[in-house]
């Protein structure tokens, strides 16, 4: 299992003991964007409905420009939805402020976006223990020691730097930072871009087997077909609707 956090997470960590996981919810979605080649405000998604239950892997895929990058930033609270509800344990996140909407993503989500968004002066290692970095405490050698075990697991070497790693290394990286302090649910987009079938593999199952032994709800958004036939839901934007998938 993964060490917990303390620090700026104590607060998370002792609500996660006392209350239980409740579904991801959005009811009545409603998201416009503006295509950014042509001016002009384009409708994503309207009155999408969404139920995701603690736990659960799913995926989320559909053509490019359908919006499945939008929906997981409206999921997080980075984008916030023209109309509908975006609910989960007691947070109406469509509500919050930008500044609360931040505080509750640093404290209940893991995300990885189609960039690593690796420092490229870092190392692999100090590049996991970011978030410690940026919520302003020091990790502890119990910490430390969790973050090189991941990254041991993921067939990375914690001193390697940024421009050393391959493209598939640098997603693992990225997952083993996500994954790291345990987060009740993991936002994942196209995990497996531009991987060779091998690569991709290896790096699909280490983001599910963490997200397993973390007890964290995982939603992938991806065009890639195969990897979205894996797992047990798989929700395809159609229409600026949802469509569900059970297998």
């Amino acid at each position: 299992m993964l060490a917990p956090f303390d620090g700026g997470l104590a607060e998370s960590r002792a609500r996660r003991t006392s209350i239980p996981p409740e579904p991801i919810t959005l009811r009545g979605a409603t998201l416009s964007v503006v295509a950014v080649s042509i001016g002009v405000r384009r409708r994503l998604f309207e009155d999408l409905d969404l139920h995701v239950r603690p736990g659960a892997q799913v995926a989320v895929t559909g053509p490019a420009g359908a919006g499945k990058t939008s929906l997981l930033e409206s999921i997080a609270g980075i984008r916030r939805v023209d109309a509908g509800s975006i609910r989960w344990n007691g947070v109406e996140l469509s509500q919050l402020p930008h500044q609360q909407r931040k505080d509750w993503r640093r404290r209940t989500l893991g995300c990885v976006f189609r960039s690593a968004g690796l420092f490229p002066d870092l190392d692999a290692l100090r590049n996991v223990m970011l978030p410690a970095t940026f919520g302003g405490w020091g990790a502890s050698p119990e910490q430390r020691a969790s973050a090189e075990e991941l990254l041991e697991r993921a067939g990375v070497r914690g001193s390697a730097r940024t421009e050393e790693l391959t493209p598939a290394e640098r997603a693992r990286v990225a997952i083993v930072r996500a994954l790291w302090p345990k987060p009740r649910a993991v936002l994942v987009d196209e995990p497996v871009a531009d991987l060779d079938a091998r690569a991709a593999e290896t790096t699909r199952r280490l983001l599910r087997q963490l997200c397993c032994e973390a007890e964290a709800t995982l939603i992938v958004a991806t065009r890639n077909r195969d990897l979205a036939e894996t797992f047990e839901s798989t929700y395809v934007i159609r229409a600026e609707k949802l469509v569900r998938f059970v297998r």
